[in-house]
C-alpha cells in the first residue's frame, strides 16, 4: 500500500465514524470555493490542530480555532475546518454545528491529503494550468507566507499519510500523550456543555 492509499484508508474509517459531518475531499475543495466565489458567500477555512502543528505549516488562507468569533459571522455562512486526516475537525465540526446551527459546518479530509493532491499538480503541471478544479491551495510557514514542505503529522502513525514529496515533523512520545490529554479534556468539556444546552432546550 502506498502513501496515498494509507491515507485514503484513514480517511474512510474517518468518514464513517461521522455520518452527521460532512466532508470534503481535497479534489473537489477548488470547486467549493468556486462555487462560494460565483454567488458570493463566504467560507472560513478553519485548522483545528494545536499551535505547535500550525507553526510548521497551515493551509493558505486558513484561521485558527483559537481565533475563530463564530457568532460575528453572518448566517449560512460555511465553516470548513480541517486537521492532519479528519479526525478531530470532525469533533469540532460537530461541536461548531451544536454551537451555531445557523451557520453552514463541514470538514476537509486533513492537510495530509493536500500533500498528494499538491505533489500531483507538481509532477503534471501542463495537465493542470487551463483547470480551475486543480487550483489548490498552498501549504505555508505561516510566520514568513512561503510555500513550504514541511507537515506536522501529529503522531508518527501519520506519518506514512504524507506525500514522500513534504518532510513530516510529529510530536515526541511525552508531547504526543500530553496534546492528547489537552484534545480528551477539551472534547469533556463539550460533552458536559452540550448536555446543559440540550437540558434547558428541552
Amino acid at each position: 500500500m502506498d502513501r496515498e492509499e494509507h491515507c485514503e484508508e484513514f480517511v474512510s474509517k474517518i468518514e464513517s465514524m461521522f455520518p452527521d459531518v460532512p466532508m470534503i475531499r481535497t479534489n473537489e475543495m477548488a470547486n467549493v470555493i468556486k462555487d462560494h466565489e460565483k454567488d458570493n458567500s463566504r467560507y472560513v477555512l478553519v485548522d483545528v490542530r494545536s499551535q505547535p502543528e500550525q507553526n510548521v505549516s497551515v493551509l493558505e488562507g486558513s484561521v485558527p480555532l483559537s481565533q475563530l468569533d463564530a457568532t460575528k459571522l453572518p448566517a449560512k455562512t460555511h465553516l470548513i475546518t480541517y486537521c492532519t486526516i479528519g479526525f478531530r475537525a470532525c469533533l469540532e465540526a460537530r461541536q461548531l454545528k451544536e454551537e451555531h446551527p445557523d451557520l453552514r459546518v463541514s470538514c476537509l479530509d486533513g492537510i495530509a491529503c493536500y500533500t498528494h493532491a499538491i505533489s500531483k499538480n507538481k509532477q503534471n503541471p501542463d495537465d493542470n494550468n487551463d483547470s480551475d478544479s486543480t487550483k489548490l491551495l498552498n501549504i505555508v510557514q505561516p510566520s514568513t507566507g512561503q510555500v513550504t514542505n514541511q507537515v506536522h503529522t501529529y503522531n508518527e502513525r501519520w506519518e506514512k499519510t504524507v506525500s514522500e514529496d513534504f518532510e513530516s515533523l510529529n510530536f515526541s512520545s511525552f508531547m504526543f500523550t500530553m496534546q492528547n490529554f489537552l484534545f480528551g479534556a477539551k472534547m469533556a468539556k463539550y460533552t458536559i456543555a452540550n448536555k446543559f444546552r440540550n437540558l434547558f432546550r428541552g
